[in-house]
């Protein structure tokens, strides 16, 4: 039960210091190599405290680390020895793998460390740029440290070594100094690390005159490869016995947890207090999720709301808010059997949404929703849009506000900047009897000063419909462009164009006729719909026609849209 729990007290002390290292390391990086350099020294002689300490894991060195002039190939069976080398090392130039070196903020700081990146797909030429930087680095007086297996093997392997360590060897004209460990035998993959001594031999100097290519690789992979306790070397690096008793080690992470669980503990407070004060008198109230989130599950849940331009209403079985506790902006949200309604007295428009389960999350910038995402599984609509009942097996709303100043007084614009953005996507959709559909709708809310109210955005705003696709198994059906405009008696003015390859299935299904059959047309048409929601939208005449036009047998039927 020790090794356990000293793994995770050096986890969580260990990573503790080294995430304000990195940061630290990152500033390092913009003054200069010398200061970058020292940071990743303290990191190495911090990770090695930490091991001999706390895990209990003791570090024994034979031979000498040679801190220039030599080419040094280590066995890489663990992260133990990538990290101790940063203690052993003054101003070691490390062979890597330049995927690491892409890798944000991190490869910044390697690269800036001296860290040498090498493409192996890359092939020869990877092998001349790495042969280039590594001459720079050994011109420098710095060991030029690679890992010739290529990656991590698990202890007691033994592969065969990649390509480039001759050429490296020879193009540098140092000597190969091969370094056998068995930190992989303490120190799997995996949080549990066993307690012992990593014996590393750093043996001596290979020549890579009169051995050949294939001579020095074998005798750099049979050095490598050895039990590092049997090589007969001085001992210049004993094994400190600085184990810290489990108790005393425990003691800093007793105070953490206890300064963590007052710190969560008064987010759980403001954040229960927050919702009581919202949600209906009645309406349980359960906290949890310590130590890692702050999860507050409400059961049942019914709440309302209503102003003279908006009313909304949403009824669940429960919800559970997921959250960081410090970033109470994002908040994620489960609900079980959600059934949720918003209308707007003022256009006459209402939609209805329910379903077994849906997900939910807000992102909030004070009192602005900066994102607003909803997915409803097995969805139930029903819209004043669309007179007939709607089902998708997944349905998911996204908003965005997107508030932009209100315009200065000048030359009439057609409509003003977008406030908000609306995207509606819907799966496996079926309008009344209507076949299976895929659905885009993406959209923006306009007006010429930030939405405070609906009410005010009636007065001037529009909603600009970018795009809104309607698709089948075979493709694309029909897309539509509209601009919507409040209107007076509460209704929306719509102008807008279609363009389709079914256009007497669209007809139909815009006058709420029943279904036609029709085949796609090769070339869709396009053509002007106008009218008002609630009520209908009237094609231009002759534009659409009410019958299907002739084509050939081989086009794919068109679906039924309601």
């Amino acid at each position: 039960m020790t090794a356990p729990v000293r793994s995770l007290l050096f986890a969580l002390v260990f990573y503790g210091l080294t995430v304000p290292l990195a940061l630290v390391a990152a500033v390092a990086a913009l003054l200069s190599q010398r200061a970058v350099i020292r940071v990743s020294r303290l990191w190495g002689l911090w990770f090695l405290w930490c091991s001999e300490a706390l895990l209990g894991v003791r570090l024994e060195v034979r031979g000498t680390v040679p801190q220039a002039g030599a080419l040094v190939a280590i066995k890489h069976s663990s992260a133990f020895e990538t990290l101790v080398l940063l203690a052993l090392f003054e101003r070691p130039a490390t062979i890597m793998k330049i995927e690491l070196l892409r890798i944000p903020v991190w490869g910044f700081v390697a690269r800036r460390q001296g860290s040498i990146g090498i493409d192996r797909s890359a092939g020869g030429t990877a092998l001349r740029a790495m042969l280039r930087e590594a001459r720079q680095a050994a011109d420098a007086g710095r060991p030029i440290i690679l890992f010739p297996e290529g990656t991590r093997v698990p202890h007691g392997s033994a592969p065969p070594l990649r390509a480039g360590l001759a050429a490296l060897a020879a193009g540098l004209g140092l000597p190969v100094v091969p370094v056998a460990h068995d930190a992989g035998r303490l120190w799997p993959r995996g949080l549990v690390k066993r307690p012992g001594i990593v014996t590393m031999a750093f043996q001596e100097p290979i020549a890579p005159s009169g051995l050949g290519r294939d001579g020095l690789e074998r005798a750099v992979h049979a050095a490598i490869n050895r039990d590092p306790r049997s090589v007969a070397l001085p001992v210049t690096r004993k094994a400190r016995a600085r184990r810290v008793p489990l108790a005393a080690a425990l003691l800093p992470l007793l105070l953490f947890g206890i300064g963590w669980w007052w710190v969560w503990d008064g987010y759980r407070d403001r954040l229960v207090a927050d919702l009581a004060r919202v949600v209906p008198e009645g309406t349980g109230i359960a906290s949890g999720g310590w130590p890692y989130r702050l999860e507050v599950r409400l059961a049942p849940v019914d709440a309302r709301y209503r102003d003279v331009a908006l009313e909304a209403a949403l009824a669940a079985g429960a919800v559970t808010i997921h959250q960081v506790p410090w970033k109470p902006e994002v908040q994620v949200l489960t609900l079980d059997a959600p059934r949720g309604r918003i209308s707007l007295p003022l256009a006459g428009l209402w939609l209805e949404v329910g379903g077994p389960a849906a997900r939910a999350s807000l992102r909030r910038d004070g009192s602005r929703i900066r994102r607003l995402s909803g997915v409803w599984d097995r969805a139930e609509i029903e819209t004043g849009l669309i007179d007939a009942p709607i089902r998708a097996e997944r349905f998911e709303t996204h908003l965005r506000e997107t508030p932009a100043p209100a315009l200065d007084a000048g030359p009439a614009s057609p409509r003003g900047p977008a406030q908000a953005a609306l995207v509606l996507r819907g799966e496996d959709l079926r309008i009344g009897d209507g076949d299976p559909l895929r659905v885009l709708l993406e959209s923006e809310l306009t007006s010429a000063r930030p939405i405070t109210s609906l009410a005010g955005w009636a007065r001037d705003g529009t909603v600009e419909v970018g795009r809104l696709t309607i698709a089948d198994p075979h493709g694309e059906v029909a897309a539509v462009e509209a601009t919507l405009v409040p209107a007076e008696g509460g209704r929306l003015r719509v102008a807008g164009t279609i363009t389709t390859v079914c256009p007497a299935s669209v007809r139909a299904a815009l006058a709420a006729a029943p279904p036609v059959s029709e085949l796609r047309l090769r070339r869709p048409v396009r053509f002007s719909v106008s009218g008002t929601l609630p009520g209908g939208l009237v094609p231009a005449p002759d534009a659409a026609p009410a019958r299907p036009a002739a084509v050939r047998g081989q086009e794919p039927p068109c679906p039924r849209l309601r």
